[in-house]
Formats: structure tokens, C-alpha cells, sequence
């Protein structure tokens, strides 16, 4: 992220809220008291807790409301993103290079999205039909895009055996109304990086634009 995670973080909750809430930022340790507090409702599935599909609906409207005010009305983004994992330090993907090639094959860009403002990031997500990367937290951007939009992630789990869908990525989806379907990659820990099959990949974004 180009800006600093605070940063970014105080620029999301500034289009979250509603006018007649004020934001305060503090330092100091003394707790704060309220005469009110409000709590978001969430759901729980499977020790996964999650806004409720109305609740995230409603930040989700305002942030992309708010990025776009402040975003190139007349840019072009892509319908289609890879989110590379070029940048980081962990679970990286080793055969990458090969990976884009074949993605860019279907007309599927790669972005990194450390090189982005927030405000382009929300924009570039709530823009896209199709989303392909690894398990990530740049992948929680998903929640900007459109209800019904199509999703593919192509790695999840910790080994060829694990094949269990990640309860954030899977419950983001479900509340979102995304299509989710991962595609699993052998994983050895601890090694900083995995090699993914780009064929089942390929697969994968077949059946989503059948």
C-alpha cells in the first residue's frame, strides 16, 4: 500500500461514515468514554465473523462513492486482474512469470496493487467482472466489487491435502454475493513461496465465463 496503513485506514472511514459522525484519531492510552456505543451486527460461520450482507452493502456503497469522487472519471480499468504477489515477501508465487503470460493470453491484466492509491484500488475492484490471485489480504478488496460478479482464486490451503477454503475469502464471498471456487496449490512449509498449476487455473476461468 503507498500510503501509510493509518493513512489509508483513516481515508476508508471517512467515506464510511455518515455525516454526523466525527472521527477521532488519538495517541494517548486514556480510555475514552461514550454515552453510546454502536456495535456493527455480525454473523458467525464457522468461527468466521462477518458484516451482515446489509451492513457491508452499505460501507461498500459509500467507499466506492467516496473513491470515486475522487478518482479519473474518464480512466479505463481492466474487467478482468490478476493481483501479483511480485512485491511481497511471503507466499509468493514461484512460476509467476509463466503465470501472467497466460493470464494476459485471456486478456486478464496483473496489477500490483502496493503501486496504487486506495482510492484506485477501490475503483479498480469495484470495476471488475473477474478476479484472479492468490489467498491475500489485497484479495479483501473483493468486497468493492459489484453483487454477482465473477470470482477465481487459484490458491488456498496449506498443502495438496488441505482442502479447506480460507473462512475469510470464502465468507467475503458468501455475503457478498461473489462466486468463489479456489484452486489449490502444494505448499511446503516454510517455504516463502508456492508453485500454482497454471492449467487448472486456465480451467477455472473457463467455467467462470462459460
Amino acid at each position: 500500500m503507498p500510503q501509510e496503513p493509518r493513512q489509508a485506514q483513516r481515508q476508508l472511514l471517512e467515506w464510511a461514515k455518515p455525516d454526523n459522525v466525527t472521527i477521532l484519531e488519538t495517541d494517548d492510552p486514556t480510555p475514552l468514554t461514550s454515552r453510546r456505543v454502536l456495535l456493527t451486527p455480525y454473523l458467525s460461520t464457522d468461527g468466521c465473523g462477518l458484516m451482515r450482507p446489509e451492513a457491508l452493502a452499505f460501507f461498500r456503497d459509500r467507499i466506492v462513492a467516496g473513491a470515486r469522487r475522487v478518482s479519473d472519471p474518464t480512466k479505463a480499468r481492466p474487467r478482468a486482474l490478476y493481483v501479483s504477489r511480485a512485491k511481497t515477501t511471503h507466499s509468493r508465487v514461484a512460476n509467476e512469470p509463466a503465470l501472467e503470460a497466460a493470464l494476459a493470453k485471456q486478456g486478464i491484466v496483473s496489477m500490483l496493487l502496493e503501486d496504487l492509491p486506495i482510492a484506485e484500488q477501490v475503483m479498480l475492484f469495484a470495476n471488475a467482472e473477474l478476479v484472479v490471485g492468490a489467498l491475500s489480504s489485497g484479495l479483501t478488496n473483493c468486497v468493492f466489487q459489484s453483487r454477482g460478479a465473477r470470482r477465481r482464486i487459484f490458491a488456498g490451503g496449506e498443502g495438496p491435502t488441505s482442502h479447506t477454503p480460507s473462512l475469510t475469502e470464502a465468507g467475503i464471498c458468501m455475503v457478498s454475493g461473489l462466486r468463489y471456487e479456489p484452486v489449490y496449490h502444494s505448499h511446503v512449509s516454510p517455504e516463502p513461496a508456492f508453485t500454482v498449476d497454471v492449467d487448472a487455473v486456465l480451467a477455472a476461468i473457463a467455467r467462470a465465463r462459460a
